[in-house]
């Protein structure tokens, strides 16, 4: 006699292994005032130290490196009228970081305050020119409209600047580092129109050159 027996068979299948996916958030994030600067891996620019505390420039009336066009169009204007006795219009600009400032009636509260001189080589010209418009004063900036750049995470020596703004005109500060005491804040003009360049030179333009802390942030 042949016994058959049946075996029954069950296959169980196996879900693959996978790895997890741990994704890191880095919870450190740039954080900015218009006096002090903390970007991450970088370290932190601090302008308190530079900042006038009185309601004045730290810099004041630095004239442009630059001849713009609207001087050079007024002094033209003004030789085609009279060879003689020519005028022409003078830009300066005085700049407070960190804190606000006040020069003349329009420039109260600011970061930023452009002036415009009348130059002539005539006494009675000048006299005249300045009854009917005399020394000009514009707000460029102010402390709250206070943004910095930070420059390529790459590459260590970009250009770091902070930017400031008042209604349409915009300024750009370059910093320029400089850890051998140089003080010097340079006037670039209007380029393109309302837009307004400067650098400033000095050692609170370094990252962690006049940081209270001097460590890099984590």
């Amino acid at each position: 006699m042949i016994i058959i027996i049946g075996v029954s068979t069950t296959t169980t299948t196996l879900a693959p292994t996978t790895t997890p996916v741990v994704t890191t958030i880095s919870s450190a994030a740039p954080v900015s005032t218009a006096c002090r600067f903390e970007y991450p891996g970088k370290g932190v620019i601090d302008f308190s130290f530079i900042g006038r505390t009185d309601e004045r420039a730290a810099y004041t009336d630095e004239p442009t490196r630059t001849a713009s066009h609207y001087s050079i169009y007024s002094l033209l204007y003004s030789i085609s009228i009279s060879p003689l006795h020519f005028f022409f219009f003078s830009k300066a600009y005085s700049y407070n970081p960190c804190r606000p400032f006040s020069e003349g009636s329009r420039c109260v509260g600011v970061s930023v305050c452009q002036s415009e001189f009348i130059c002539s080589n005539s006494f009675l010209y000048l006299l005249l020119l300045a009854s009917l418009n005399g020394a000009e004063m514009y707000a460029l900036g102010t402390q709250e409209s206070a943004t910095w750049n930070a420059g390529s995470d790459e590459n260590e020596n970009s250009v770091v600047s902070i930017n400031y703004s008042y209604d349409a005109k915009k300024v750009i500060v370059q910093l320029q580092c400089s850890l051998e005491g140089n003080n010097e804040f340079q006037a670039f003009g209007e380029d393109p129109v309302d837009t307004y360049r400067f650098q400033l030179t000095h050692k609170c333009a370094c990252w962690n050159g006049c940081s209270k802390t001097n460590k890099f942030i984590k």
